[in-house]
């Protein structure tokens, strides 16, 4: 069926997506669950290195009451890679203010339907992966509310910090690590605040793609030099960008949907500037773009 006068859309081989956040949810990073005695101290190690100390007694339940016997369940993620983040939908960035990211990692805990908090505090040591030889200074932040408008339709996630104070950096075994102790659970990340001596500017950008407007669409900013995904702000066929560092290297990914289709662009940019840039959209199947994202 041709759409008012448009090139009819080439479905590729491909599943068909309801909507963008269908699309994440499935190649997004997966929970590794474990299993543990509400009575035993427990250490854990997740796929990534990231280690985790709970004492016994560690739970309690949403009256309070602390759990002492039977079987809890731990869901934890891991998400180091910018690919990780952008598939994860959780960026490097705070009310704008762009950070290094050391490492993001979830963690669930439920007994049957019950979901727990910790009445505890426990120790989390996260591998110095994506980091250069001597690990930047990292600072401990939760999630929260985003105050400024999310690019995500579907939550206001953004990061808020919790501490001023440097998470302290251990060695184990002769690996290095972000060591701190926690009683939150949930979303957490070690991250570097960047500053860079350098002039901050907006950075725009419109897409264009010969079916014409997407259902719906997502837009990054992947810096070259830093562990950074800085989100953009939708508004038609345009994003935008705020407080982002004049003459920054970087890659700029739209994905788009329409009528099921995905669609993908790219487009690196040599030194970021105070400018609209124009990305160009192409239909695609999946696997395009989980490739397209791991090279970067």
């Amino acid at each position: 069926m041709l759409m008012q006068g448009k090139p009819m859309i080439r479905v590729l081989k491909s599943n068909p997506y309801q909507n963008l956040h269908e699309f994440f949810d499935l190649n997004g990073v997966r929970p590794q669950i474990f299993e543990t005695s509400a009575n035993k101290a427990i250490a854990l190690e997740g796929r990534m290195g990231t280690r985790f100390q709970l004492p016994a007694f560690a739970f309690e339940d949403a009256t309070g009451q602390v759990i002492r016997q039977g079987t809890i369940k731990l869901f934890v993620k891991e998400v180091f890679s910018k690919a990780e983040m952008v598939l994860t939908g959780k960026f490097s960035t705070a009310e704008d203010q762009m950070m290094v990211s050391g490492g993001m990692m979830y963690i669930r805990a439920t007994q049957g339907e019950q979901e727990l908090q910790l009445c505890r505090t426990i120790e989390v040591m996260v591998p110095t992966i994506y980091q250069p030889p001597s690990p930047l200074p990292m600072r401990l932040f939760g999630e929260s509310q985003a105050t400024s408008r999310s690019v995500l339709l579907k939550q206001a996630f953004d990061w808020k910090e919790l501490s001023k104070k440097n998470i302290r950096i251990k060695k184990k075994a002769e690996r290095s690590y972000y060591y701190f102790k926690t009683k939150r659970l949930g979303w957490l990340s070690c991250n570097h605040p960047l500053k860079l001596n350098r002039k901050l500017s907006m950075l725009s950008a419109k897409y264009h793609c010969k079916y014409g407007s997407m259902d719906q669409q997502i837009a990054f900013l992947l810096f070259e030099n830093h562990n950074t995904v800085v989100r953009m702000y939708p508004q038609g066929q345009s994003f935008t960008s705020f407080n982002i560092p004049v003459g920054e290297p970087a890659q700029m990914i739209v994905l788009g949907l329409k009528q099921e289709q995905l669609f993908w662009g790219q487009l690196p940019i040599g030194h970021t500037l105070n400018s609209v840039y124009l990305v160009h959209l192409d239909a695609v199947d999946e696997q395009t773009v989980l490739n397209g994202l791991a090279k970067l």
